[in-house]
């Protein structure tokens, strides 16, 4: 089983995460998504759920408040997301491995990637895939520093192999 520390949030996820997930996350049988600017927006909300505190404007921990949809459908996500990183950057609610971690929510960013039918729905998509790949970029950053390995080791997240090896600036090394 996987430590609870490698699953991603599941606040705000879209109903079609969880319907693919309870059916065994069989690639080739993708939820059905009946508006691709709802399932679009859910997506985005998810993605601004599951970033640090200080990357969402003027919100507590466990809230994500922000302008309205454009439907006014009471689905609200602070967007574009804060991208002026405190000193201490954390990024433990993002850089999660493993079959339930952040290749889940790539996987949901894909379906709507196949599905995108608007030139808005389009724009919006890059816009999210744009700071997913700032994100990582980030989460690259800290691996090359070790600060990602040193948040691994303190949610028991690293695996025994690599801590049996030694870790040093995010590559395994063996010791002697």
């Amino acid at each position: 089983t996987q430590a609870k520390g490698h699953k991603l949030s599941t606040k705000n996820r879209p109903e079609q995460v969880s319907w693919w997930l309870g059916r065994g996350r069989d690639y080739s049988k993708i939820p059905p998504i009946d508006d691709v600017a709802d399932f679009g927006a859910d997506v985005r909300l998810w993605w601004c759920t599951m970033q640090p505190s200080w990357r969402r404007a003027d919100t507590d921990e466990d809230e994500v408040e922000g302008e309205e949809s454009e439907k006014g459908d009471g689905k609200e996500s602070v967007w574009p997301l804060k991208r002026h990183a405190p000193l201490n950057e954390d990024w433990d609610s993002v850089a999660r491995g493993g079959a339930n971690g952040l290749m889940v929510f790539l996987v949901a960013l894909g379906w709507w990637f196949m599905d995108v039918d608007s030139k808005q729905s389009a724009g919006e998509l890059a816009s999210v895939i744009e700071d997913v790949r700032w994100v990582l970029d980030k989460v690259k950053a800290g691996i090359d520093d070790g600060v990602v390995i040193d948040m691994l080791v303190r949610r028991g997240g690293l695996p025994k192999r690599g801590a049996e090896e030694g870790i040093d600036k995010g590559r395994a090394v063996k010791k002697r």
